[in-house]
C-alpha cells in the first residue's frame, strides 16, 4: 500500500500533514488534552 493508497483510505487526502504538525507542536494540544483526561480521583 502507497502513502497515497493509506491516506485515500482514511479520507484524509486533503489534509495538509506538514500545516497539521506544526499546529499540533505550537498549541501544544496534546498536553491540554491529556491534563483533561487525567482524573486523579481514579
Amino acid at each position: 500500500m502507497t502513502i497515497n493508497d493509506f491516506l485515500f483510505s482514511l479520507v484524509i487526502y486533503n489534509i495538509n500533514l506538514v500545516k497539521l504538525h506544526h499546529y499540533i507542536k505550537q498549541s501544544k494540544i496534546i498536553y491540554k488534552a491529556m491534563a483533561i483526561s487525567y482524573n486523579p480521583r481514579k
